[in-house]
């Protein structure tokens, strides 16, 4: 029945851009490196880099499990949360197309962040949205992940990244933003697709939330047989009236 739902397929494309398309960078880390600074290569730099990209993803999921906290006491569902990690990743891939290369750790940092952020959410949402089959849904969203790596990586990145350092003369290295330049304009378009997504998800959680809480709001008011059942109404009709002239209790069904 999850397979059928909207909302699967909707956090499913999110998956398929966040995390296929922070895998790729993380990946190929060195050599979006050695390209952004011009085809100078430092094994120091490039580690620290490394570095830099795993603390990122730790303060992501510190802040998504902070942030949980202060949202429910705002009534606010972590699910609003979706739209954070595709606008990190977009801004991210944007950056590492006009800073030069001895600015690149901002990108990683800013995109690792948003991809800790994803991890944090999503284990967070899915026990929320989906009631049954918690575990199998969340693995599920990985075949997204699997779907976009193979589908960009090699075939896309990898071979625009060959092809230009080869037109440079320079093969197997590249140097200059052209390297990547056309998959991480598609990547960041495909992250504002999963921004959409993730937003929609969102705000049709919050609508079937509410209207269930009404329902239920509106059933725990009511008896068995439709009649609308206060504390007050009870009061009242103490000691008259079927159940409650034997002593029982008003059972609530449902």
């Amino acid at each position: 029945k999850n397979v059928m739902t909207v909302d699967l397929w909707l956090l499913w494309v999110w998956s398929l851009a966040v995390w296929g398309c922070n895998i790729i960078i993380i990946v190929n880390a060195p050599q979006i490196y050695r390209a952004s600074n011009e085809n100078h290569y430092d094994e120091k730099v490039n580690s620290l880099y490394i570095a830099v990209i795993g603390v990122g993803n730790a303060l992501g999921r510190i802040f998504s499990g902070v942030v949980e906290e202060k949202l429910m006491k705002r009534g606010v569902s972590i699910t609003a949360l979706f739209v954070v990690p595709p606008m990190t990743t977009a801004t991210a891939l944007l950056l590492f197309l006009v800073l030069p290369g001895s600015a690149v750790a901002i990108p990683f940092l800013v995109g690792s962040i948003g991809y800790g952020v994803s991890w944090g959410v999503m284990v967070l949402s899915v026990r929320l949205m989906f009631l049954r089959d918690v575990g199998k849904v969340y693995n599920f969203f990985f075949t997204g992940a699997i779907i976009s790596i193979a589908s960009f990586n090699r075939p896309l990145f990898g071979y625009f990244y060959d092809e230009t350092g080869r037109d440079q003369g320079i093969y197997p290295n590249c140097s200059g933003s052209e390297c990547f330049r056309v998959p991480f304009i598609l990547f960041i378009c495909v992250n504002l697709v999963a921004t959409a997504t993730g937003w929609w998800a969102h705000r049709r959680w919050v609508a079937n939330f509410f209207n269930k809480k009404e329902d239920e709001d509106l059933l725990l008011a009511k008896d068995g047989e439709g009649n609308v059942c206060t504390d007050e109404a009870e009061k009242n009709s103490g000691g008259s009236g079927g159940n409650q002239q034997n002593g029982d209790s008003v059972a609530l069904q449902f």
